[in-house]
């Protein structure tokens, strides 16, 4: 059912996209990393889990038209992407590494339009982006926290969010999952 799902998103994606570079309508697809192996600091993907996930992105993005990824300076963000990066063959010099919302924002909004952009972030940084750029915000149903805002909750890594900005108008955001459930 997983593999299906991703089929039918990249499809949907494929085609939106060839639509958006038309319309001049920028596509952000953004993550949260994999599952890692601990809590707190630069910790790597858990295995199997993370990089099962991780190359499930793959199936999502190969034909979304992506010209762009972003992760932040953690390697589980960037090995959350690297498959996708390899098999999309961007260069390196397509792979930004921003950890700030208000950064990964202002640099698609300023340096990105019409483009289809891949992001890997974090619990409480994936619920900001997205309201930076000017999509509805995820709570709820997601929680908010009282230090961080709103967040996806801690055991949940199969959220895909998909951002549509117009070249005039209001930004939407589609949910979706991708790879194997949250438990």
């Amino acid at each position: 059912m997983t593999r299906i799902l991703a089929v039918v998103l990249a499809t949907v994606l494929a085609a939106s996209t060839a639509w958006a570079d038309d319309a001049g309508e920028t596509t952000v697809i953004l993550v949260r990393h994999a599952e890692k192996v601990a809590t707190g600091g630069d910790v790597p993907l858990k295995k199997p889990e993370g990089i099962e996930r991780a190359q499930a992105l793959v199936g999502v993005v190969e034909k979304a038209g992506v010209s762009v990824a972003i992760a932040s300076k953690y390697r589980r963000t960037q090995m959350t992407l690297a498959p996708a990066v390899a098999a999309l063959g961007l260069p390196s010099a397509s792979v930004l590494e921003l950890t700030e919302p208000k950064a990964v924002a202002a640099e698609i909004l300023a340096r990105r339009r019409g483009e289809t952009i891949l992001v890997a972030g974090h619990s409480n940084t994936v619920p900001q982006i997205i309201e930076e750029l000017g999509a509805p915000s995820l709570c709820p149903p997601f929680e908010i926290d009282p230090q961080h805002g709103c967040m996806i909750p801690d055991p949940e890594y199969d959220h895909l969010f998909i951002v549509k900005i117009p070249p005039a108008g209001a930004a939407s955001v589609i949910r979706a999952s991708y790879g194997a459930g949250s438990p």
